[in-house]
């Protein structure tokens, strides 16, 4: 019995020195999201060709970074979700790629909260028949979640992650028989907001 107690606390005394060694310099990234953004709701007097898009929508996260040190970590966050709309035909697409710092907690532990913010791009865009619609603009992104460590080299993420947007340019697109296509430009000046829920795992090396 006193062995068995022995090997038991050698093993825990040694799973927080090979987690901390988990933190190498290079980590890969997937999240499943839920996608959460304000939407408007139907208005009497609107036209009957109005389209209004759901405020719930699916997509998915990937990312690739770097540790710095046990606690800061930079990372590359490219996320797409979808938004079906009013009309079964026309489904709103938000993407978005930015540059993000993590300050982790808890580097030895299995349990290791973890704060970030960024910046970055971000477009959305729908289509219908021969129309094409997007928007691009800058934004800014903040967060926190949590990485569980299954050993060394895989963690699963649990976080909420918020962006806000300044879209600046809309750009209309008409797609010709020929297969050509003529589009405009137009300056817009809108914010938004939108709120993940992000579930997922990552792989350090």
């Amino acid at each position: 019995m006193n062995r068995i107690i022995i090997v038991a606390l050698l093993v825990m005394v040694s799973v927080p020195s090979q987690l901390s060694a988990a933190d190498g310099k290079i980590f890969l990234g997937l999240d499943f999201l839920s996608s959460h953004i304000g939407a408007d709701d139907p208005q009497p007097g609107d036209p009957p060709y109005a389209v209004y898009t759901e405020e719930v929508g699916a997509g998915a996260g990937f990312y690739f970074g770097v540790s710095l040190s046990s606690t800061f970590k930079l990372r590359l966050y490219g996320s797409g979700a979808s938004h079906d709309t009013s009309n079964p035909e026309v489904e709103l697409r938000i993407s978005g790629l930015t540059l993000e710092a993590m300050y982790m907690f808890s580097p030895d532990d299995a349990l290791r909260p973890y704060l970030y913010g960024g910046l970055g791009g971000f477009q959305s865009e729908s289509a219908h028949d021969q129309f094409r619609f997007r928007t691009d603009g800058p934004g800014v992104t903040f967060g926190f979640g949590l990485h569980y460590f299954l050993g060394r080299d895989f963690a699963f993420n649990l976080g909420l992650r918020g962006e806000w947007i300044n879209w600046e340019t809309a750009t209309a697109e008409l797609i010709l028989p020929d297969g050509s296509s003529v589009s405009a430009n137009t300056p817009v000046e809108e914010s938004g907001f939108a709120g993940k829920f992000v579930f997922g795992g990552s792989v350090w090396f």
